[in-house]
Parts: C-alpha cells; sequence; structure tokens
C-alpha cells in the first residue's frame, strides 16, 4: 500500500519535515516510549507489557515519528494504549487504499497532490529516527498510518464526528495560506552570561525557601544470590521459535533488515538459535528458583534476617553479595546485576523483604532487602554544590527576563520612532536575518521553535510592528512585519471543506480528550478488557 501511496498522489514541492507531525497530525497526540514508561515497569495494561520495548513498539514508532522525543507521562502512554485498544475492540479493520487516499489529505493537513511526496518524507525520516532498513520502515510506516485512521474511527464511536462552522474553516484556512513577510532578531539566552555571586547568604535563603525540592529520597541497602544455570533438556527451536526472537530482540541484530528476515536466518541461524536456547534456560532458572523461594522463603510478618536467609542460602550452596545502598537517583551500573534489576530493589521493604528471580542471562538472580533509610530533609552542606547551581541558573533567568523585556520596549520604540529595525537589532547586539515571504506550511526552519506562537503573534501585530518576544527554548526572538498578504477566500473551494473536515476531527479529539480526564477510559478499558483482554498488536 504505501508504494501505491507515494505513485497515486504524485510529486509536489517540498516539505518541511520539522513542521510534518509536529503541526499536521496536531489532532493527535502520540505517545509510547519506554522512557516515559518508567513508573509502569513490571505492570501490564489491556494486554501491553509496560516493562517491555518490543511490546510498546506501535506506540514508541508513533510518538517517535511525531518528534515529541521522550517527554511523555505513563498516563499518556496509557491513554494511547487505550485508543488503540479501543480500535481493536470495535473490530475497526485496517483501511483500504480508497479509504486511505480520501484520509490521509486531512489527517496530513495537505492536499491530495501533497500526499505521496509527504508520505516518501516519514519514511525517510523512520529510516533515520527508528534506525532501520528502508523495507522495514515501510511496514511499519504504514501500520503507523493504518493506526490513525482506525483511532480516527474509534473516536468517532465514542466521541462523534465533531463538527466545525464552514465560516471558522474558512478563517482558518486563510490564515494558514496568508504570504507573511518578516525580518527576525535575535538575543540568544546560552550566550548571555552576567557575573552572579552567589555569597552564603543568598545561598542559604534560597535553600530555605526551596526545601523540598531537596528532600533526599529513602535509600535501600540490598543484597543479592545467584543461582546457577538449570541442567535442563530445552527441545530444538521452531522455525517459529526463532523468528520471533529476531523479531523481539532487533535491537541485538542492528544488522537486521525485517524486510529481509528469511535471508537473515539462514546467515545467522547458529547465533540466533544459542541466544534463543540461553533465555529459555534463563526462563526456566528463574522459575523453578521462584518456586523454591516461595517454599522455603515465605513472605509474611517481618524479615527472618541476614543470618536466616544466609542459612537458608548455605543450605542450597549459595552465597549473597552485599550491594551498597542506592536510592532512585542513585542505582548502581557496571555490577554483576543489572540496574534495571536493581532498581526493583527500590519495592522491597522489612514486609516485603525478597523478590522474586529474575533472569540473569543463563542463570537466576534474588533481591534480598538489608535495610531502608528513610526519606530525610538534607543539611545545606549535604546538597550545597546543587543548591550553588540551581541558585545561579534562578538568577540568569530573572535577569535574562529583564534584559528580554528591555530589548523588547527598544525595539518597538525606535521602529515605531522611524529607526530601521535591523539597526537597531545591531545597536542591541542581536542576531538579524531577513526572510522571503512564507506561508504556515513553508514556513522557514528557524521558526519551528516558535510555530505555535508565531503565526497568531503575526495576525495580531500591525504591517510594519515589532512583535511580542517569542521564545524558542534559551532564545528570545523579536519579529517585524513586513508585509502581509491575504489569500482570496472561496466559500466552495473543495480546499474549504478539507479544513472544514480537519476541524471536526480536532473537536472529536477535544471530546474524548475531555472523557479521557472524566475517567472513561478506565471505565471503558474494564468493560473492553472483559471482551478482548488482548490487543490484537503490540503484544
Amino acid at each position: 500500500m504505501i508504494t501505491w501511496l507515494q505513485t497515486s498522489f504524485g510529486r509536489h514541492h517540498k516539505l518541511l519535515l520539522g513542521l510534518l507531525l509536529g503541526i499536521t497530525i496536531i489532532s493527535f497526540v502520540f505517545f509510547g516510549a519506554w522512557s516515559g514508561a518508567q513508573g509502569g515497569r513490571g505492570q501490564t495494561y489491556l494486554g501491553v507489557k509496560m516493562d517491555s520495548p518490543r511490546a510498546l513498539e506501535r506506540y514508541m514508532d508513533a510518538l517517535r515519528l511525531s518528534g515529541r522525543g521522550n517527554n511523555i507521562s505513563y498516563d499518556d502512554l496509557k491513554f494511547q494504549i487505550f485508543r488503540t485498544h479501543l480500535a481493536d475492540v470495535a473490530q475497526i479493520p485496517d483501511p483500504t487504499a480508497e479509504q486511505l487516499k480520501k484520509f490521509l489529505p486531512g489527517a496530513l493537513n495537505t492536499t491530495e497532490s501533497e500526499v505521496g511526496k509527504r508520505v516518501s518524507d516519514i519514511i525517510s525520516v523512520a529510516m533515520t529516527t527508528l534506525g532501520t532498513s528502508k523495507s522495514n520502515a515501510e511496514v511499519r510506516v504504514e501500520r503507523f498510518l493504518a493506526d490513525l485512521w482506525r483511532m480516527q474511527k474509534a473516536m468517532e464511536i465514542l466521541a462523534g464526528p465533531g463538527y466545525a462552522q464552514p465560516f471558522e474553516a474558512a478563517m482558518e484556512w486563510s490564515l494558514e495560506n496568508t504570504q507573511w513577510t518578516v525580518e527576525a532578531a535575535t538575543l540568544a539566552g546560552e550566550k548571555f552570561s552576567p557575573t552572579i555571586t552567589p555569597d552564603e547568604e543568598k545561598v542559604q535563603a534560597y535553600f530555605e525557601s526551596h526545601k523540598e525540592q531537596y528532600k533526599l529520597p529513602p535509600r535501600v541497602t540490598l543484597a543479592y544470590a545467584v543461582f546457577p544455570p538449570e541442567k535442563v533438556e530445552i527441545d530444538p527451536a521452531t522455525e517459529k521459535d526463532l523468528r520471533k526472537y529476531a523479531m523481539e530482540h532487533t535491537a541485538d541484530f542492528p544488522d537486521l533488515d525485517v524486510g529481509k528476515l528469511d535471508e537473515y536466518l539462514q546467515t545467522h541461524r547458529a547465533e540466533i538459535e544459542k541466544r534463543w536456547k540461553d533465555e529459555q534456560i534463563g526462563i526456566q532458572t528463574a522459575s523453578r528458583i521462584s518456586t523454591l523461594i516461595a517454599d522455603e522463603m515465605p513472605i509474611g510478618g517481618t524479615a527472618p534476617g541476614a543470618e536466616k536467609i544466609d542459612q537458608i542460602l548455605a543450605a542450597n550452596k549459595i552465597t549473597t553479595t552485599a550491594i551498597p545502598s542506592f536510592d532512585e537517583n542513585s542505582v548502581p551500573n557496571g555490577l554483576q546485576v543489572p540496574a534495571n534489576i536493581l532498581r526493583q530493589g527500590l519495592e522491597l521493604s522489612e514486609n516485603v523483604w525478597r523478590s522474586d528471580a529474575y533472569t540473569l542471562g543463563t542463570s537466576a538472580v534474588v533481591l534480598f532487602h538489608k535495610k531502608t533509610d528513610p526519606a530525610r530533609d538534607p543539611e545545606l552542606a549535604e546538597v550545597r554544590e546543587k543548591v550553588t547551581a540551581d541558585y545561579i541558573q534562578q538568577e540568569k533567568s530573572r535577569l535574562f527576563a529583564e534584559r528580554v523585556t528591555e530589548v523588547g520596549k527598544k525595539l518597538r520604540e525606535e521602529v515605531a520612532a522611524g529607526k530601521k529595525f535591523e539597526d537597531v537589532a545591531k545597536e542591541l547586539t542581536l542576531q538579524v536575518k531577513s526572510y522571503p515571504a512564507f506561508k504556515f506550511m513553508t514556513m522557514p526552519p528557524d521558526f519551528f521553535g516558535i510555530y505555535q506562537t508565531l503565526i497568531p503573534s503575526l495576525n495580531e501585530t500591525p504591517v510594519g510592528s515589532v512583535t511580542p518576544v517569542l521564545r524558542s527554548g534559551p532564545d528570545a526572538i523579536y519579529v517585524l512585519l513586513v508585509k502581509k498578504e491575504l489569500p482570496q477566500i472561496d466559500m466552495t473551494a473543495p480546499e474549504i471543506q478539507t479544513k472544514q473536515e480537519q476541524m471536526a476531527a480536532q473537536a472529536t479529539m477535544t471530546t474524548l480528550q475531555g472523557s479521557r480526564q472524566s475517567g472513561m477510559p478506565g471505565m471503558l478499558a474494564e468493560l473492553y478488557g472483559k471482551s478482548n483482554p488482548q490487543p490484537t498488536q503490540g503484544n
């Protein structure tokens, strides 16, 4: 289908990749990166294992292609899984080529003639962002686009198709197709280096007023025991076993092209089969040890004490190894037991004093709780370095904000008095640049960081005037509106109807977001979970 889409829609002008999904699919919210799901480690939500990167790939792809990075919450991740699950439960099939052809111009906020080029660019982004081959990227992008369609249909089931007034659509279309000619001056935040002297009195005052943010988290002291591999017979791996293993461990095979999996299996069979066998031994070892410790070390009441634990383990010819105390911000790396397992020890306590067995290669490891030091408020001396750095940063931000206001005031006053924008900006040591006319969808890359505020600011600023300051990361940007060219509006034009459909979809999303806040996803998830406990994809 991907090839068909690329050829069916034809080739047209260059796409600005920075806006591709950050702006154009703004009515869709993308979640799913594993780094944003740390709070869900070890849990399962609607059949999706929250500690499995492979299980989350379906949602991670959408996040990565959206350009949002890892700035997501565990709740956001669950909402994305819920929407996808809703489409699965409603048994919404993948779209036909004709359905997708009709859907994508609105979903990608573009014209029908531009979709083919845009899909090609999404594939290019996927190859880079996902670090994969073109054939694998095409498969994952096809799933990504199909999921957009399926989720939209699911949202319509839950929230209705949405509605937008034709007049509103015309105004929105007009704003997107207005041509702007501007000049911009940038006050670089990273180059702003005022002299700040953090004396003792100021640092102490800052610490006292921000004490809560320096509270030290609980520290846990653990020990661990490693149990040797089980001596078990492992049935030979089937072709299906090896294919499944390779697909679930793509990170271990960086040269794997999923589109050529059969060829890869032929040339790497021995390596994959050994890895698969070791994993099976590790799973069986951890399973037996979990049963053993459940019988010999039942959890309940208080911990039996270090000596008792050592006696039980000694009977099995196992010794424990102590781990220096650590907290959630200082989980040790480089030990025999990896940090992702040690992190589980933060949940142990006097009552829950041992973990289950985790696989450690072909072996198994069990964590034992020794002591927990509760959270506490530190003395300034313990956190002085961080407090001092935070105080300096706060002062730098305050002084920069004052400078931003001062520069903006002078720019507007001098330009209003007839001075050239460029001359005033250079006097203020700003970086100045002129830009040719552009529209919303052909915005220069320099403005990607302020795209959400630039167009509304330009729309409210008279020609020949300077916009209010626009913040882009550490920088402050002032824009002079040189020229504004409005398009002619034809209420009967197809592009107005397309814009109306896009705005209706946004209205649907807004309704669904309200349902999210009211707790509806949780209620529906419970209901749908009974009828379809496992999503059809992503497990």
